[in-house]
């Protein structure tokens, strides 16, 4: 019992300490907070009027797309970061606590370039409530599972691999479950962004392997080192189509003017 309550004491510190970092959520109720969580699935909904699955398909992978342009660079950046974070904001002292910031943003990194909450949106749309009941009992009870196994090995690092396996599961469950009802076309659209706006980020991130800054300025110049590489990797790996940027700017007119750049066809 005193070895489970200094797990549960340890793991209710390093939460309070990654939240004001990043924004949390449960493997049951995944994160939809933003534009893509307002207007998902009214967007989506207006897309199926009369079963269209191509205006769906389009739809759907456009609004994963706004997702992830606007979720990962943010968490790109911090998880390459995060032993520079802690230090800086919180000191020496809470040093070792930057591996479990590093499995959360990571797996919720993983959760943004799935799509979770979109899919999740489509299956409603599409009337297929009983998948996403299932994913998120299953959700349940792995996280359940993965915390009786992990949390006496790892201590808080073991809850945080359990949620984010959790919700890893669910997230892909979804995807299998809605992309059956996608036009090919989209899906592989889809997938050929993904890897090029990731690996653009990714190699912008590189620098911060070999730079560790030691206060908030020296941080800061770091992110700012860090978008600017990213602008110029995405203007040169334009991860986008010229269908892709006609169709954010159709849902998001503002957005859509600066994502032009980084359009391999102007609309």
């Amino acid at each position: 019992m005193h070895h489970s309550a200094g797990h549960l004491h340890d793991l209710g510190s390093e939460h309070w300490l990654l939240q004001p970092l990043v924004p949390t959520g449960g493997c049951c109720q995944p994160a939809s907070g933003g534009w893509t969580g307002r207007v998902g699935g009214s967007a989506l909904a207006a897309a199926f009027v009369g079963q269209n699955h191509q205006r769906l398909g389009q739809t759907w992978q456009a609004l994963i797309k706004v997702e992830t342009l606007l979720a990962a660079p943010v968490l790109v950046f911090c998880l390459f970061n995060a032993a520079n974070i802690t230090n800086i904001l919180y000191g020496s002292k809470y040093d070792p606590v930057w591996p479990l910031l590093t499995i959360f943003l990571f797996f919720n990194l993983l959760v943004r370039i799935l799509g979770t909450t979109i899919h999740q949106a489509s299956l409603y749309v599409l009337g297929k409530p009983r998948q996403v009941v299932l994913s998120q009992w299953l959700g349940i009870v792995i996280v359940i599972g993965g915390g009786i196994i992990c949390i006496p090995l790892f201590g808080a690092a073991g809850a945080l691999i359990a949620d984010g396996l959790a919700k890893t599961v669910v997230g892909v469950l979804l995807l299998l479950f809605v992309v059956r009802h996608i036009p090919a076309t989209d899906r592989r659209e889809l997938f050929v962004f993904t890897c090029r706006f990731m690996l653009a980020l990714a190699l912008a991130a590189l620098p911060c392997l070999l730079w560790h800054p030691k206060d908030r300025i020296l941080l800061g110049a770091s992110g700012c080192l860090f978008i600017v590489l990213c602008l110029g990797l995405l203007i040169w790996i334009k991860p986008l189509s010229g269908a892709d940027l006609a169709m954010l700017k159709s849902m998001h007119p503002r957005l859509g003017k600066y994502l032009r750049f980084f359009s391999r066809r102007q609309a």
